[in-house]
């Protein structure tokens, strides 16, 4: 299924002015995506992002939790926090981490460990943003098997991961898993 048509509307907030896009103009609009406490499926979540310096520093806060930093490295920021792609790898690996470790548990699994390291690849050619992601994720667990795994990587891609959904056909995304016993 192909993700959401990409063209940029003449009328949003990021348009192009003179052949290039128009930070200044971006800037000028407090980016503001509304939330409920507890919200479901269906819902609209919240997150607001304030530049906190006159380079590409962001102070980013959703939900009532801690804030986290965004930067770019120089020349356009000073390094000073995470890349915006490493916190959209954070969020496929959290959003599948999720999905995949509740699905073990609802398939009657115990899991004593879990985790993944995940790494993209980005395209040559701007937008810069990935053409492939790999995620390796590392399962511990006493009676889990590498088909219970695999099934339950199968349906996160497919039904249960949202992040993943929303790049599936625009980027490739391969996940292996190693089984290991505590």
């Amino acid at each position: 299924m192909p993700v959401g048509d990409t063209r940029m509307n003449s009328g949003a907030p990021f348009a192009k002015a003179g052949g290039a896009l128009s930070f200044f103009y971006a800037m000028r609009y407090n980016i503001h995506i509304n939330n409920q406490e507890g919200s479901r499926m269906g819902h609209v979540l919240e997150a607001d992002v304030k530049l906190t310096n006159g380079r590409m520093r962001f102070e980013c806060t959703a939900g009532g939790n801690p804030p986290i930093v965004t930067d770019y490295i120089p020349p356009l920021g000073d390094g000073e926090g995470y890349m915006p792609l490493q916190v959209f790898l954070i969020s496929m690996a959290t959003c599948a981490g999720g999905a995949v470790t509740s699905l073990l548990r609802r398939f009657g699994r115990d899991l004593s460990a879990f985790s993944i390291h995940i790494a993209g690849t980005r395209r040559e050619e701007h937008p810069t943003g990935f053409s492939r992601i790999d995620m390796a994720l590392r399962v511990t667990s006493a009676d889990a098997t590498e088909d219970d795994v695999k099934l339950a990587i199968a349906k996160s891609e497919e039904k249960f991961c949202p992040v993943w959904a929303m790049i599936r056909g625009n980027v490739e995304v391969v996940a292996t898993a190693v089984v290991e016993r505590p």
